[in-house]
């Protein structure tokens, strides 16, 4: 490799490696965490991550970016059922920047094109709240045909992250929490001390009153915030 900086795990994994076009995520703008019931983020750079503020289950409505699919309009509206705490991630190299550099001791990190803040890959200036990833959630499926057709992944009910959920966020994909006027959330989750469990169901067509369990659309990443 050409000089730099590179990182390998006990099996030889290749962890980090300045000599490779990397790109890290960090914290997006100067508040870690807010909360409220309505928010919006950028589907071209950002990831959102929400849990409930109260309560205990999150759940949500997004809306696609206005004149979509025309237009390069990126901003995805998302409206809460309840008052929820979220943030936002993106690239380190288009994150907004936390806190001032001048002065400041750390690690930073570029791609070699130059010194710029768009040059960034890494910055311990930047990052001053790690994410830290703890699980993540495969979408659902059906693997198989006929007899032999079995659901795998995640689908209602499904237990997605075991363990303390104090300060443990989700990540929003979709999400719709008033599903043709009827009750059912669409790509919710409900947490537990000990767990949070994938809630997703729409009512049945029959008129009975049962709902239909439905699959996670995607996948999700579940974490924490480290300051």
């Amino acid at each position: 490799m050409a000089y730099g900086l590179k990182f390998d795990g006990v099996n030889g994994q290749t962890i980090f490696d300045t000599d490779k076009p990397l790109e890290f995520l960090t914290i997006n703008g100067g508040t870690v965490t807010a909360a409220g019931t309505s928010t919006s983020f950028e589907a071209d750079t950002d990831i959102l991550f929400c849990r409930p503020a109260s309560g205990s289950s999150f759940a949500c409505t997004t809306s696609y970016p206005s004149g979509w699919p025309s237009g390069n309009n990126q901003t995805i509206s998302v409206s809460f059922s309840q008052s929820t705490s979220f943030f936002k991630v993106r690239r380190t190299s288009v994150a907004s920047n936390i806190g001032t550099a001048t002065g400041q001791y750390g690690l930073v990190v570029y791609d070699g094109t130059g010194t710029d803040d768009e040059d960034i890959i890494f910055s311990t200036i930047k990052a001053q709240n790690a994410i830290d990833i703890v699980g993540t959630a495969e979408a659902g499926r059906v693997s198989g045909s006929g007899a032999n057709a079995q659901a795998v992944g995640t689908w209602h009910g499904s237990t997605v992250y075991s363990g303390s959920t104090t300060d443990v966020f989700v990540s929003v994909v979709f999400g719709n929490d008033n599903f043709g006027g009827n009750t059912g959330t669409i790509q919710g989750f409900t947490f537990n001390s000990n767990s949070i469990v994938f809630n997703s169901t729409i009512p049945s067509l029959s008129g009975s009153g049962n709902t239909v369990p439905l699959q996670l659309f995607g996948q999700v990443v579940i974490a924490k915030v480290k300051g």
